[in-house]
């Protein structure tokens, strides 16, 4: 049996932008297998700003309008936080380069932190 172990799996990291054409990877999975079971979203800016996050297997690339891969869509409002709970197991990166990415209609703006556990 695998030893499961609870983790930060992303420090805190700025989104980028859907105007560079692709969302950017917030969470790659290089090795073993990664549960995701909590993403922090902050938002720095004086203005409601719009996020998705996508879960695309093996690093494919996906753009912005690509909703197959997409998970969570929403607005944040300015100066807040959000906390997005996944049920167990959570989001499950077992193969590699299984990724997470990320955009929002600005850049820098907004930024998030991803929490889950290892094995």
């Amino acid at each position: 049996m695998a030893i499961f172990t609870y983790d930060v799996l992303r420090q805190t990291t700025a989104l980028a932008t859907s105007a560079v054409g692709t969302a950017g990877n917030v969470l790659v999975n290089f090795s073993g297998i990664k549960y995701v079971r909590t993403i922090i979203i902050h938002n720095t800016d004086t203005s409601a700003r719009t996020i998705s996050f996508y879960l695309v297997p093996n690093s494919n690339t996906t753009t912005p309008t690509d909703h197959n891969h997409r998970f969570w869509h929403g607005t944040i409002n300015p100066d807040s936080t959000i906390m997005i709970e996944i049920p167990t197991p959570g989001i499950i990166l077992k193969n590699t380069n299984d990724t997470i990415k990320g955009i929002c209609d600005v850049a820098n703006k907004v930024s998030c932190a991803i929490y889950g556990g290892t094995e």
